[in-house]
């Protein structure tokens, strides 16, 4: 059970950052705007990938 928390903590703290970084970048070009999507995206791919492996870890 507080295995599974963990994970879910940080999975939450990977979503509000990359949302705190994206409502902090009304300032930047376009191009930097599409890196930072890219990059949320993979990093919430990869964070996925790892709760999967996780959970079906601790079952």
């Amino acid at each position: 059970m507080k295995k599974t928390k963990f994970i879910t903590g940080i999975t939450t703290g990977i979503a509000i950052g990359a949302a705190v970084s994206m409502m902090s970048t009304d300032m930047v070009d376009k191009k930097t705007k599409k890196r930072i999507r890219k990059s949320g995206k993979t990093i919430r791919n990869v964070a996925d990938s790892m709760y999967s492996g996780m959970s079906s870890f601790m079952k």
